[in-house]
């Protein structure tokens, strides 16, 4: 079937207003032979199912295929979805290629126009139009969950064209097929064996389109990625620097299969008192799913992470994508969290912890292996978390992910671990662990302290998450280096190629997007007021004005050339400005360098 993401890329409108009557009539006497012509070629002991279960279409173009499906629909009991699916089915592959983008809900009728009109566009030579003065071009928003995109008109698409631009991103020096931010396209048109789960064949469409970097032999099968709630295996691992190589057990990716033990640090659910149980409802599963959501159950209770549960409580389980193709499990807790006590103890504020780096040469980033799997769910409160699958009704004796009180409780046990090397020569925040020093000696005798307290607390750590002795190193979305704090250039990409919003939503998305770095920006809560402004009261609808599309720009400029932090030093004077308000108080430290 089509692929559940909506892209209408193809907007045909080639039928004329008037038909001379020659035309109809020759159409009619095509139409009427066309069916003729199947209904010979078929076996006339074959039922109407029979024919819809069986038919390709083969040699016969699309209209012609087109035709003989309606005749048949016409003398058929099957349902809308039953047609479209064989429809489908009998498509040529080229035609499932073109038509994969479509969503099945816009309804059978549609789907048929569609096909047909793709077909004949993609068969006329293209029209040069009249060039508009000024054409916008549209960027995707890089987002996740994204599942839709502005299209360009075929008047903004020739204009793009002669002016040597990307239909992408705008950007001269590449063609679309070549653009470096365009995420790939779900059109895979691979021979599959279902049972075991296994690629017979990849297309040359999987080949050109979303295979083309990977270094993947044609001749033997490849494993399903999108079926693995593991994330695929890299083909080069890297190793263990040799000073380290005692500390080898604390990288292991077999001993966090293991039910951890009951800590002083297990996760509490407190529920407020009155609650109402959850009631999740079964979210029903794509094609590979089931198979991942069985193998995933069978492994988490043979680990042990999860039990049978016969308790009423239940949420609502389903898969997310990951970005290297693996699938991740979630559970919806989205009832269960208004109902529980939060923790008191906050989250670590980043730009504070950044401060500490002042004066350090050589960083070392670690990050936790299925770090919340580690804590244990406190005794008693293991049905709390219960979740409901089409298979079963099971609930987490180990920390989940999706609870509102998980990245507290972690952070907690993190801070106890570590609390002796806090503020001195570690930064933790959650699963991430970051460790500096001012030269290889110290920053040695560091790492294996670390570590040290890592095996000691059954901790593992992701090898190829690992990063050792660098001057600079990426760390919560800042990239960190002996001058100072600079923003990560791909989170800069994506502020500067977001569109222009076009609704409340999409100006939140930017400005929670931004705000993140407005440390950067000088008098960036002036600089956004006007947008700010936009979205004050319970307005709907947004309004955007020309001088609201200048402030969107402008502050797009200046996150391309915002200037690097540079870490405090205390030898220095600080200035602090501060604002002449009659109602409020804000200051400002800096410091020259």
């Amino acid at each position: 079937m089509p692929s559940r993401r909506h892209y209408d890329l193809h907007r045909c409108r080639h039928l004329p207003q008037e038909v001379p009557w020659p035309c109809l009539q020759h159409s009619l006497q095509r139409r009427l032979s066309v069916a003729f012509f199947y209904s010979k070629s078929s076996t006339s002991t074959l039922t109407t199912s029979d024919q819809l279960f069986h038919l390709q279409q083969g040699s016969s173009s699309v209209n012609e295929y087109t035709i003989y499906f309606r005749t048949l629909t016409a003398a058929s009991s099957w349902n809308e979805v039953a047609l479209l699916s064989a429809y489908w089915q009998g498509l040529n592959p080229e035609i499932h290629a073109a038509m994969a983008l479509y969503d099945d809900s816009i309804g059978l009728e549609s789907f048929l126009q569609r096909t047909v009109s793709q077909r004949l566009a993609a068969c006329q030579p293209p029209v040069t139009a009249p060039q508009p003065a000024s054409v916008a071009a549209f960027y995707p928003v890089p987002e996740p969950m994204q599942t839709d995109t502005t299209c360009l008109s075929r008047a903004e698409k020739n204009h793009c064209i002669s002016l040597g631009l990307c239909l992408y991103c705008g950007n001269q020096g590449h063609l679309i097929r070549n653009c470096p931010v365009r995420p790939p396209r779900p059109v895979h048109l691979p021979e599959l064996r279902w049972d075991p789960c296994d690629v017979i064949r990849w297309s040359e469409q999987c080949y050109d389109r979303c295979l083309s970097n990977l270094p993947l032999p044609r001749s033997i099968p490849v494993h399903l990625a999108s079926t693995q709630v593991e994330s695929p295996e890299r083909e080069f691992t890297p190793e263990i620097p040799a000073e380290y190589a005692a500390f080898q057990d604390v990288f292991s990716k077999q001993a966090v299969t293991h039910l951890p033990p009951h800590w002083a640090w297990d996760c509490a659910i407190e529920l407020l008192p009155g609650v109402q149980l959850p009631k999740g409802r079964i979210y029903p599963l794509s094609i590979p799913e089931p198979q991942a959501m069985e193998g995933y159950i069978a492994e988490a209770l043979k680990q042990g992470f999860i039990q049978p549960s016969t308790l009423p409580a239940a949420s609502s389980f389903f898969f997310v994508g990951k970005n290297d193709g693996g699938l991740r499990p979630c559970i919806d807790y989205r009832q269960l969290n208004p109902q529980i006590i939060q923790q008191p103890y906050p989250l670590p504020l980043v730009p504070a912890a950044l401060e500490e780096l002042r004066g350090a040469r050589i960083f070392t980033k670690l990050e936790l292996r299925s770090a919340y799997n580690l804590i244990r769910i406190r005794a008693g409160d293991e049905w709390k978390t219960a979740f409901n699958t089409p298979t079963g009704h099971y609930e987490y004796r180990v920390m989940p992910c999706g609870l509102s009180i998980s990245p507290s409780v972690f952070q907690t046990f993190m801070n106890e671990v570590f609390w002796e090397f806090l503020h001195r020569f570690v930064v933790a925040y959650i699963d991430d662990i970051l460790i500096y020093s001012r030269n290889q000696a110290d920053h040695r005798q560091y790492v294996q302290q670390v570590l040290q307290k890592l095996r000691e607390h059954s901790l593992y750590l992701k090898l190829e998450k690992c990063e050792f002795h660098q001057p600079s190193v990426q760390f919560l979305g800042y990239v960190i280096s002996a001058e100072g704090v600079q923003m990560d250039q791909g989170e800069v990409n994506a502020i500067l190629e977001w569109p222009q919003p076009n609704s409340v939503k999409e100006l939140q998305h930017f400005l929670g997007f931004s705000n993140f770095y407005h440390r950067f920006i000088q008098n960036y809560s002036s600089i956004t007021a006007l947008l700010t402004s936009l979205l004050r009261g319970k307005t709907k609808h947004l309004t955007w004005s020309p001088t609201a599309h200048k402030v969107f720009q402008r502050l797009k400029t200046i996150f391309s050339t915002a200037a690097l932090l540079h870490h405090p030093d205390p030898e220095l004077p600080f200035t602090v400005e501060v604002d002449a308000s009659t109602t409020g108080v804000g200051a400002v430290f800096s410091q020259a360098v």
